[in-house]
């Protein structure tokens, strides 16, 4: 029989078990994720936490603010309105996904021409407008911008108008479409029009700029990076599929359609240095009075007052102008599409993604991107303060690591018992081996 001190070894041992995986649990150490260590790491830079859609909308209640993303946003089945922005927004390595544009922002600047024409002019973009403003370390993926308006516009991938702005070390993928009879329509991969910086950008963009008012001519700009302004661009990788289908004057480039200072009169020595382009424009320009601009660098340029490099290279990039007038220019015109679909499978590195695939054509293209393996918190996870800022959240790897948590503590806990229950049987035998050892010796002793 197992004796007092035995049994409360044992009572002990599993105490002990019972209280590793209670501190397992509570302290996310080694294998937990604390939310509360990221949201130090934010409240120490001042800056507002954002963890998913809910929080992403509270940019328009404070556009001012400093923002920090704790995860990947995913805005599959939602239609994003434009804001104007003059805060900091810092991704920190994480993704805004799935992101559908369908409407111009409330704000408009005034714009120009290569005439010092002047233009009342709206956008549309994930940001309407930058004023004063910082984008940093987000990736803009799956991005959908599609407007159909009758009003001078520019549309982007990031911002359609940017002042005094910067945007760096980003990444987006998506397609921008705008179809506009407006007397100034533009389309860029990155920005629409402006000044500021754009730095260490990667963007894979498909553009498409159609003009519905065949009876004006109007001033039309397309940029694999920014359709016009005077935004220095640095150390950026551009890739673009673009259509430009119009009715009056083209000015179309793989990086910049129009380079023009902005404002005007600006004492300001700009750069385009150190970028990459590959891709090609498909144009027409239906217009006696030709310019049709279409080249690898800037299509038009207003104003020399900038560093480029000599060395740039214009083998990758491809200009084709058409004669037929009576067809929109698209990616995609095929009759009777037939779509394959394919799955890549989002990693602890890389998103996930759909690829479409006609089979009639041979046209392709990615939607429907999933966030990054543990860069993604389900709403219902978050914790809300009374003011309405989060205040905490597990983050989605920290989830994934509960099943081996209870595996683990399981595991320590029987063999914590079956050590114990070993050792209990080897002293016991033990003792039963010393009684019979005593025993023998008594009967020796007494013969």
């Amino acid at each position: 029989m197992t004796s007092k001190a035995t049994k409360k070894g044992f009572a002990s041992i599993c105490f002990a078990a019972i209280m590793l995986i209670c501190l397992v649990f509570m302290t996310g150490s080694p294998f937990l994720v604390k939310a509360d260590e990221e949201t130090t790491v934010a409240a120490e830079t001042g800056a507002t936490e954002i963890w998913s859609y809910k929080d992403l909308v509270k940019l328009a209640d404070n556009p001012s603010g400093s923002y920090k993303l704790m995860a990947d946003i995913d805005l599959k089945g939602r239609v994003w309105t434009p804001i104007e922005f003059s805060g900091t927004l810092d991704g920190d390595g994480h993704a805004i996904i799935n992101a559908s544009i369908n409407q111009v922002g409330a704000a408009k600047h005034s714009v120009y021409d290569g005439n010092m024409v002047s233009y009342d002019t709206s956008f549309s973009a994930f940001f309407s407008s930058l004023l004063n403003a910082t984008v940093k370390n987000t990736d803009f993926l799956g991005m959908e911008v599609s407007v159909d308006t009758n009003e001078p516009t520019f549309a982007g991938g990031i911002v359609g108008y940017m002042e005094n702005s910067t945007i760096e070390n980003c990444s987006l993928y998506g397609k921008v479409t705008l179809y506009s009879s407006g007397a100034a329509i533009g389309v860029g991969g990155i920005a629409g029009y402006g000044n500021g910086s754009i730095n260490q950008v990667n963007s894979d963009m498909t553009l498409v700029c159609v003009d519905k008012d065949r009876d004006h001519k109007d001033e039309q700009f397309l940029g694999g990076a920014y359709a016009a302004g005077f935004i220095d661009l640095t150390n950026s990788t551009v890739k673009l599929d673009g259509y430009d289908s119009d009715h009056g004057y083209v000015h179309n480039g793989g990086l910049v359609g129009m380079y023009i200072q902005y404002p005007e009169g600006v004492e300001h020595e700009g750069a385009i240095t150190g970028n990459t382009v590959a891709g090609q424009i498909t144009f027409f320009e239906d217009n006696e009075d030709r310019r049709a601009y279409c080249e690898a660098y800037i299509g038009e340029i207003m104003n020399w007052s900038f560093a480029y490099d000599d060395a740039f290279s214009e083998e990758n990039f491809t200009g084709t102008e058409v004669d037929d007038y009576n067809t929109v220019l698209l990616p995609h015109n095929c009759t009777n599409p037939q779509f394959e679909q394919s799955s890549v499978a989002s990693t602890e590195t890389e998103n996930g993604y759909s690829e479409y695939h006609c089979t009639t054509c041979g046209f392709s293209y990615k939607a429907d991107y999933v966030p990054v393996v543990g860069n993604y918190v389900d709403p219902d996870d978050i914790v809300y303060g009374v003011n309405g800022v989060p205040k905490a959240a597990p983050a989605a790897s920290s989830r994934k690591t509960w099943p081996l948590i209870v595996v683990i503590a399981a595991l320590v806990v029987v063999c914590t018992a079956t050590f114990f229950m070993i050792k209990v049987r080897k002293v016991k035998q033990e003792r039963l081996n010393r009684k019979a050892a005593r025993a023998r010796r008594r009967i020796e002793w007494e013969e």
